[in-house]
């Protein structure tokens, strides 16, 4: 699949189509495949093959934009751009073999993020995993001279992305066993606490569940947690 160029645009954007692998993940953004593992995507995903593609187009950067390659999983030739926002519609495109309709423009990893963050508190269903890699990535770039800093540019409420910042540092298999499943503020928070009072047990128990069987947020929690809610 080549890629194709569609339309010019101002300030060196492009609004281009493009294959979907040459399009890479962003460090702040990582997502988990069982995220895309449920039935919301699946109806997704066959909408856009019947439409033959994506109508609201991704957003990306040039490669040549990134941060000094840190900021990415891979360094692969192929791989020419990194994705800002707009997961699901990659992921349905990619899977697919479709390409995928996309504004290419250069921007920093400071505006990447912004923009990232920006377009994803805009969705209805709040998911803070992403949210706590992208603010996480900030602070560990030193993008921002403090969290509260990094939450006023943000548009994050500081007591906020306090807590999206402690969970997004809790270990991976935590973060695996939730599926695809969000997280109320609540929930954050029995999460955290219980993590703090007994860390291995939390990722022993959390490393045993069976992707397959997750699926709601407080079954996992009640699980992790050892605890009914």
């Amino acid at each position: 699949m080549t890629t194709t160029h569609s339309m010019a645009g101002h300030g060196g954007r492009t609004i281009s189509l493009l294959d979907p692998s040459s399009i890479r993940y962003p460090a702040w953004g990582r997502t988990a495949d069982c995220e895309f593992a449920n039935p919301w995507f699946d109806l997704f995903k066959a909408r856009v093959d019947s439409f033959g593609g994506i109508v609201q187009p991704i957003r990306v950067r040039p490669k040549e934009d990134l941060l000094n390659c840190k900021n990415s999983d891979t360094d692969s030739e192929t791989q020419s751009f990194e994705l800002v926002f707009g997961y699901k519609r990659h992921r349905a495109c990619l899977e697919l073999g479709l390409p995928v309709l996309a504004i290419v423009e250069p921007i920093s990893d400071f505006d990447a993020i912004i923009q990232f963050i920006t377009e994803y508190r805009s969705h209805s269903l709040w998911r803070p995993w992403r949210l706590a890699s992208a603010l996480i990535f900030a602070m560990d770039n030193r993008l921002f001279p403090s969290l509260r800093m990094a939450c006023e540019k943000m548009a994050i409420p500081l007591a906020e992305g306090v807590l999206i910042a402690d969970l997004g540092r809790l270990p991976n298999a935590i973060r695996l066993a939730f599926g695809d499943a969000s997280l109320a503020t609540s929930q954050i928070k029995k999460l955290l606490k219980a993590y703090s009072e007994d860390p291995h047990g939390m990722v022993l128990i959390a490393e045993r569940r069976k992707l397959s069987n997750v699926s709601i947020a407080a079954v996992v929690l009640a699980n992790l947690t050892k605890q009914a809610l």
